[in-house]
C-alpha cells in the first residue's frame, strides 16, 4: 500500500511540473512572436473589421531574423525588431512603400502605430502590444 502512494504522489507530482512548462517560461503557450504571421482586429481601443476582400492586409510578421513585415491597405512595410526581457519590444527602421491608397488615413494610423509599441504579451490565440503606459494599441489575431 505504501509503494502504490508514493507512486501515485509521484506520478501527479511529474503531471503537475510538466503541465507547468509554458508557465515557468512566462510565455503562453500559444504565444510566439516568430512562429505566426498577425492581423489587426483592434486599433487605438477601436475594432476592426475585415472582409474577405481584405484578407492578407493590416498583418505583421515577426521573422527569425529579427525583421518585421507586413502589408497594411496596399503598401507593405519592414523594419527591425528586438524583444527584449520582460516582453518588451522595440520596433526600430520602420519604412514601407508609397502606393496611393484609397484608405490612406487607417494605413498610416496602422504604421504609425509601430512606433509607439514598447511590449507585447498573449491572451489565447491575441497578440496584444501596449506603449510605454501599458495603454493596449493594437490587438492581433493569428492568421490561420
Amino acid at each position: 500500500m505504501k509503494k502504490f502512494y508514493c507512486f501515485t504522489l509521484i506520478a501527479a507530482g511529474l503531471v503537475i511540473l510538466s503541465s507547468c512548462c509554458a508557465c515557468r517560461s512566462g510565455k503562453s503557450s500559444t504565444g510566439s512572436l516568430t512562429a505566426n504571421t498577425w492581423q489587426i482586429v483592434e486599433l487605438q481601443g477601436e475594432p476592426i473589421t475585415i472582409t474577405d476582400a481584405d484578407t492578407g492586409k493590416y498583418t505583421l510578421t515577426f521573422g527569425t531574423d529579427n525583421r518585421i513585415s507586413g502589408l497594411a491597405e496596399c503598401n507593405r512595410f519592414f523594419g527591425g525588431y528586438e524583444a527584449k526581457e520582460g516582453n518588451k519590444l522595440e520596433i526600430t527602421g520602420a519604412g514601407s512603400t508609397r502606393m496611393a491608397c484609397l484608405n490612406e488615413n487607417f494605413e498610416n494610423q496602422y504604421l504609425q502605430m509601430l512606433d509607439q509599441v514598447d511590449a507585447y504579451r498573449f491572451e489565447g490565440r491575441y497578440l496584444i502590444l501596449t506603449d510605454a503606459n501599458d495603454y493596449v494599441i493594437a490587438m492581433f489575431k493569428k492568421v490561420q
